[in-house]
């Protein structure tokens, strides 16, 4: 094969991926998982395309194909940590907490400063109840990373699950400061202020309509500030708050708890009944 040729192909492979990626950050998965369906069948051996296609099958609820492009996009590079990386998220993002902790203990392994793979390590021992090991898995992770503002939102997370409330303030804070447009951040810190031994409703109640004023799709600011609002009898907001937090995070079981008593207040039996139905099967499983 001749240099030009060669190069030809390889623009051609790039042009490929470029315009898969596009199509998946647009929200149209299917079309670049048909464009990467191409590119494997023309023979490539790349393993951001199968990367790529992991995440186009887990986008659209295909967790079996997910999984199986994840690992074949290892296979090709299994000395780089990203593709562990991805795979770990997608599992995690299925619940799927063994498998992701072993895949991203590996990507540690592969790459010792990978911020990333420690972020993940952090995320599933949080989901294990592990706070103590979750929380040094962020400092490193944010160490490593100091541009990421994601691993102190973490960090500060698993001291509040410690209960080291200071210290999770400490953490908010030094986010919000190098980061105050992250929103996550923002609801973070007012969610802290809501702990018993914290309380300062009023900065809470600012910090997270800050954070929903930043970004108003998170469930989580818009579920807190729907059970402030339900403790204070302000029944209609937190209403319209719980309502919100339910839509956008339709798996959440407490989303739909908190609005059924929402409803149940507000005289409306039929759609408390709903959502406690909703409520029940998401806890049974």
């Amino acid at each position: 094969m001749g240099p030009l040729l060669l190069c030809l192909m390889l623009m051609a492979a790039q042009a490929g991926y470029e315009a898969a990626l596009d199509r998946y950050r647009a929200g149209r998965f299917a079309e670049s998982q048909a464009v990467l369906e191409r590119l494997v069948a023309e023979g490539s051996r790349d393993a951001r395309d199968f990367s790529l296609l992991a995440w186009c099958h887990h986008r659209q609820g295909r967790p079996d194909e997910a999984l199986a492009a994840a690992r074949r996009a290892i296979e090709l590079a299994p000395n780089e940590a990203v593709w562990y990386n991805h795979a770990a998220q997608i599992l995690l993002e299925n619940r799927s907490f063994e498998a992701a902790y072993r895949t991203a203990a590996k990507a540690h392994d592969v790459d010792p400063t990978s911020a990333q793979a420690l972020k993940l390590k952090g995320r599933i021992e949080l989901e294990r109840g592990a706070n103590k090991q979750a929380a040094q898995s962020f400092e490193r992770a944010a160490a490593l990373n100091p541009q990421d503002p994601e691993a102190l939102l973490w960090l500060g997370t698993a001291r509040q699950a410690l209960w080291q409330y200071k210290e999770a303030a400490a953490a908010f804070e030094k986010g919000i400061a190098g980061f105050p447009g992250f929103a996550p951040l923002v609801a973070a810190y007012g969610r802290l202020l809501l702990e018993p031994g914290m309380e300062d409703e009023a900065r809470a109640v600012a910090l997270l309509e800050k954070a929903l004023a930043l970004d108003f799709a998170l469930p989580q600011a818009h579920y807190d500030l729907g059970k402030l609002r339900l403790d204070q009898g302000k029944i209609a907001e937190a209403v319209r708050h719980l309502e919100l937090a339910a839509k956008l995070d339709p798996r959440g079981a407490r989303n739909h708890l908190a609005l059924a008593e929402a409803y149940r207040l507000s005289g409306r039996p039929a759609d408390q009944a709903r959502e406690l139905e909703i409520y029940r099967k998401l806890a049974a499983q």
